[in-house]
């Protein structure tokens, strides 16, 4: 189940990626995060006021350990923005696009990324979206696997280079969607 984050979640989403990129640092950090670069404070704090931020919530079967403190198990932006230099060319015109799709690497190994994914795409489609993008550090395998495997198909590689910044290179992904009634 999806519900979008309130204020009052703030706090928990804060440590709930500081903890996923301290679990990146541990191995390979596919996406590149870095607390207060990307993901940061401000970041967040937009997604909840403007009602862009996802919260994964595994069924109440599954069963996390008991030392997994959060109150959700994902976590995403999913919004109609999108920045970073070249763009593919996208094959549908009305999208909203995920970004920081996340969870905890303590319930890895379970597929909620998979459940997670496919309440995303239902609601954008129910949103009567025609289409869901992303991107996603080229060479992010787990990422691009799991995307694949819901349809996403790549739009290109582009390199972006943003403020001050390295050049970073980009896959960028496209789900098309029926519309509802199609």
């Amino acid at each position: 189940m999806i519900t979008y984050a309130n204020k009052q979640d703030l706090a928990a989403l804060v440590s709930f990626y500081k903890e996923i990129i301290t679990s990146l640092e541990k191995r390979i950090n596919y996406p590149l995060w870095t607390w207060g670069i990307h993901p940061d404070l401000d970041m967040i704090e937009s997604a909840i006021e403007h009602n862009e931020l996802l919260l994964f919530h595994a069924s109440d079967d599954f069963d996390a350990s008991d030392s997994y403190s959060f109150p959700f198990a994902g976590a995403a932006i999913v919004n109609t923005s999108h920045d970073g230099g070249d763009r593919p060319i996208w094959m549908g015109n009305d999208p909203e696009i995920i970004h920081l799709f996340a969870i905890h690497p303590e319930l890895s190994g379970h597929h909620l990324a998979d459940l997670f994914l496919e309440e995303i795409i239902e609601k954008v489609q129910s949103d009567g979206k025609d289409s869901v993008r992303l991107d996603l550090i080229d060479g992010n395998r787990p990422a691009r696997n799991l995307y694949s495997r819901h349809g996403f198909e790549s739009r290109g590689i582009y390199d972006y280079q943003p403020e001050k910044e390295d050049i970073l290179t980009f896959e960028y992904m496209e789900r098309l969607l029926a519309k509802p009634g199609d």
